[in-house]
């Protein structure tokens, strides 16, 4: 992976409880924790290979993201991200709003540990194809606005998520939407046929005439035997 940038703590809690963002101040200010982080995964055995790991964080150019952060802030890797491509948070449980807003070079984003999702994380990321989290309510989340090319959806959640009655902008943008050639969603198998009937859900996944808004391609799967069963 070029430009790999590894455990960099989005966010991280100090021993009063506060929420601190790794970076403070002027662009080029990073805390020491981050520094620390980078040196602990191996990826700064010595100043310069650290300055050099620091300079693709902060200028923008790292292209795979891993960290183990509980809680991404708002607009964590928004606007600024332009060359990233993958990221992988398998601890986060949370994040703020416009996370990877207008990131339009990221395809694939996992946190599969994640059940609150914040507003519009993927405005204007018209690359992303692929998301996989566990989000337990869309009430006005909007997540995937300018989404265009999502079409691989897993969520891991073990109820059908929250989502807030005649608010179509979920899917709106997406594959997912009317006529847009179809998107695939993975769920647990037990709940397959509660989300083809559920309220908004059945819309987009739903037999016969109930899927009113959903394109005709749409698919929704069990994630047990398939490729993103853990």
């Amino acid at each position: 992976m070029a430009n790999i940038v590894t455990n960099i703590p989005l966010t991280y809690r100090e021993p009063d409880g506060d929420l601190i963002s790794p970076i403070k101040g002027k662009p080029t200010e990073v805390s020491d924790n981050v520094a620390t982080e980078l040196k602990n995964a191996g990826m700064a055995e010595d100043d310069a290979k650290l300055d050099s790991a620091l300079d693709a964080f902060i200028e923008g150019s790292t292209e795979n993201l891993v960290s183990n952060a509980t809680i991404v802030r708002d607009k964590a890797c928004a606007y600024s991200m332009k060359s990233l491509k993958t990221v992988y948070l398998p601890e986060c449980t949370e994040t703020g709003s416009e996370v990877f807003s207008q990131c339009t070079t990221l395809v694939s984003v996992k946190m599969p540990k994640c059940k609150k999702l914040g507003y519009q994380n993927f405005l204007g990321c018209e690359n992303l194809k692929f998301v996989d989290m566990s989000a337990t309510n869309f009430a006005d989340t909007s997540p995937f606005s300018s989404a265009i090319s999502l079409d691989t959806l897993v969520l891991r959640c073990e109820s059908v998520p929250y989502w807030a009655d005649g608010n179509f902008s979920l899917f709106g943008s997406t594959k997912f939407y009317k006529g847009s050639g179809g998107g695939t969603l993975y769920v647990p198998e037990s709940l397959v046929n509660r989300y083809k009937t559920a309220n908004m859900w059945k819309t987009y996944f739903g037999d016969g005439d109930a899927r009113t808004k959903g394109d005709a391609n749409n698919k929704i799967l069990p994630i047990e035997g398939s490729e993103y069963e853990l």
